[in-house]
């Protein structure tokens, strides 16, 4: 083994890269304790830092907490409402449930565990609750396999969806 004898410019490099690299070690250290603190805080904050979009529209579901004029009975009211509806006014079109189960996974994680069918379950229920309190009603438009949901604003007074929101349908 041959050893090569190192000057003092490169010894005094090679101590400084070493600083240097035990300061970002112990700085990676550092970050991913405060990670594991965040984690077992809010697990859904992981989906929220995935992008800023998603951050801003779960911090627009969360200022409509409570918007839904007529709720009644105990605790507070669902987060499920006032998402579809919030999605439903921001997107300005009817949705298919797919649709709105795939924006609530995004935002509000897949539910995994025991219950993988979370989302769908919630959506599908509110959804329900929602078209019997008048807020939503859901129409079957002829050539499409879809059922959508639409507010109850954009119907005619028969009860037909406008024709300006049938051709928003994607």
């Amino acid at each position: 083994m041959v050893f090569r004898k190192l000057d003092e410019a490169q010894l005094s490099e090679r101590g400084r890269l070493l600083l240097e690299y035990r300061a970002l070690g112990e700085k990676l250290d550092f970050l991913q304790y405060i990670l594991s603190k965040i984690e077992e805080v809010s697990k859904d904050l992981k989906v929220e830092l995935k992008s800023n979009v998603k951050m801003v529209e779960s911090a627009l579901v969360e200022s409509y907490k409570g918007a839904i004029p007529g709720h009644e009975g105990p605790g507070r009211p669902s987060k499920w409402g006032n998402f579809i509806l919030h999605k439903l006014k921001t997107l300005d079109r009817p949705l298919t449930y797919d649709e709105i189960v795939l924006e609530a996974e995004a935002i509000f994680g897949s539910g995994g565990g025991k219950d993988a069918q979370g989302p769908s379950k919630s959506v599908f229920s509110t959804v329900y609750r929602l078209r019997h309190s008048g807020y939503v009603g859901t129409e079957k438009i002829p050539g499409k396999t879809h059922k959508y949901i639409a507010l109850k604003a954009w119907y005619t007074p028969g009860g037909k969806l406008k024709k300006e929101y049938i051709d928003r349908i994607v």
